[in-house]
């Protein structure tokens, strides 16, 4: 099966000011010594390709420490970085507020109070069991519960704390407590009126992602929202891309789907790595990760690096469920042409087995066409509507292939880009082809360069050859490939550059 989405570059998203941020999670209990190198690792290695990214806390950080809690929200910011923060706003009360304000918190009919999910740092020992992580629920009708405690609480993680990014947790058992107090319909007024009091103080620029599993009921409140349980090990339980394909016809319609985070990726092979990137780069959903990004090998680190920042895409199955896809169909539209990024997957997480990527079974458009092996920088040819490529995939193993209409009058046709998986969406602003004669000249400008990341064009050119190429006072190198040209280029600064590529007939 295969899930189709289009990409639109000049589109507006929703949720414009959160475009293309990283959530990253630490979950242990924190110190600045632990937080400090891996905020520095990612400023300096992912932040340049991501240009916004979102270094969020994870649940058991020093919350009764308000002076630590800046310390560590403004070092975050000195790095270029955002800060975001792992919160449970309606259960986040010490067991002393339920002795001494009963009457806050949500309660069975034989006056016990309705535990909920809490998390690590607010366990309520008083329930008999030390590591339960919960608590009790805040009943958000009660308006001192609300002007004394609920509401004072998300000022502070706002303002005094300084966070900008709040991952809301606990928000499916809390509803759950509700619905069991107050019956479905009163249930949910009451939660969406807990999240907008939390909106009304965080104002609509900081990000709110709901969690967990809650993405219909938070709709128009949450600017994203979990779709799904904890992934524990993304590459064995809790698979998160059936909950990514379920979900994605959600996605940057209502709100940013998030499946989860992707775990340990530095321990994983890089066709992993590929695998659980390209599923969330493909769909444009949010890219969280939660691993020790000082120890990534620098194969994994690259492809990481490929797939930021985020595009703006849009969904066009839009219709609720898995339906089993292996194929994931991205419709790139520039103003000079259209064309397919298309990721083949293997999506067990314990076989390998053997998939197969069909023209045929793609909306393409034309009848001839350019294949290409992003990855393995491989040109496969021009091919026809039916071609088939197959290849063993380990478990959990993502291929991607540009597929570019074949041009009538010859010209040499630039196929992929290295920068981004998206191979042009993301970079390429400008494409012009000028014919003279049996020679053709093509010039462009591509842009989200990153200073040092040496930068690739690849042309199909089975008739011609390279003669020279140019890109302002930047080195140049040209180098025909078979029946491709690579031409390279190492930006000495960020940002954007033009560039011309001449070739003359063989």
């Amino acid at each position: 099966m295969g899930g189709r989405s289009t990409v639109e570059p000049h589109a507006r998203r929703a949720f414009q000011h959160q475009r293309g941020r990283y959530s990253l999670g630490i979950d242990r209990g924190h110190t600045f010594e632990e937080i400090k190198p891996q905020v520095e690792w990612i400023a300096e290695h992912l932040l340049p390709y991501a240009e916004h990214f979102v270094f969020q806390l994870d649940d058991n950080y020093n919350y009764k420490d308000d002076q630590w809690m800046r310390m560590v929200s403004d070092y975050i910011r000195s790095k270029g970085l955002v800060p975001g923060i792992w919160f449970a706003p309606f259960s986040v009360a010490p067991y002393e507020v339920y002795v001494e304000h009963p009457q806050w918190f949500l309660k069975k009919d034989d006056g016990e109070v309705w535990r909920t999910f809490s998390g690590k740092n607010w366990k309520w020992r008083a329930f008999g069991r030390r590591n339960t992580g919960t608590s009790g629920g805040i009943d958000v009708s009660q308006e001192g519960a609300l002007e004394q405690w609920y509401a004072p609480w998300w000022k502070k993680v706002s303002e005094t704390w300084n966070y900008d990014y709040f991952k809301i947790d606990g928000m499916k058992p809390t509803l759950n407590c509700y619905e069991k107090v107050y019956g479905d319909e009163k249930a949910l007024l009451l939660f969406r009126k807990g999240l907008q009091i939390g909106r009304d103080i965080v104002g609509p620029d900081k990000f709110i992602n709901a969690c967990n599993q809650t993405p219909v009921q938070v709709t128009g409140i949450c600017d994203g929202s979990r779709t799904g349980a904890d992934a524990l090990d993304a590459n064995v339980r809790r698979n998160p891309s059936s909950v990514m394909f379920a979900w994605n016809y959600l996605n940057n319609y209502t709100l940013w789907c998030d499946a989860d985070a992707v775990i340990m990726q530095y321990r994983r092979s890089p066709e992993q790595v590929r695998y659980h990137s390209l599923c969330r780069a493909m769909t444009g959903q949010q890219f969280i990760t939660d691993d020790k990004w000082s120890e990534m090998p620098p194969e994994n680190e690259t492809i990481w690096q490929r797939c930021f920042p985020g595009l703006d895409i849009y969904p066009v199955n839009l219709y609720a469920g898995d339906h089993g896809y292996d194929l994931l169909d991205l419709r790139i539209a520039k103003p000079w042409g259209t064309y397919d990024v298309v990721a083949l997957l293997n999506r067990s997480s314990r076989h390998a087995g053997t998939r197969t990527m069909q023209i045929a079974r793609l909306p393409v458009q034309g009848e001839k066409f350019h294949i290409y092996d992003y990855w393995d920088r491989k040109y496969l040819g021009v091919q026809g509507m039916d071609y088939e490529w197959s290849a063993e995939l380990m478990a959990h193993e993502a291929k991607l292939f540009s597929i570019v209409p074949v041009a009538a009058d010859g010209r040499p046709t630039l196929i992929s880009t290295s920068r981004h998986f998206s191979q042009g969406g993301l970079d390429l602003e400008r494409l012009e082809y000028r014919r003279n004669g049996d020679a053709w000249t093509v010039d462009g400008q591509s842009s989200h360069l990153v200073k040092g990341g040496r930068y690739e064009l690849v042309f199909a050119t089975k008739k011609l050859k390279p003669v020279k190429a140019s890109a302002g006072d930047l080195d140049v190198s040209i180098k025909a490939d078979g029946d491709v040209t690579r031409v390279r280029v190492v930006p000495e600064t960020s940002g954007s550059s033009e560039w011309t590529v001449e070739f003359s007939a063989k």
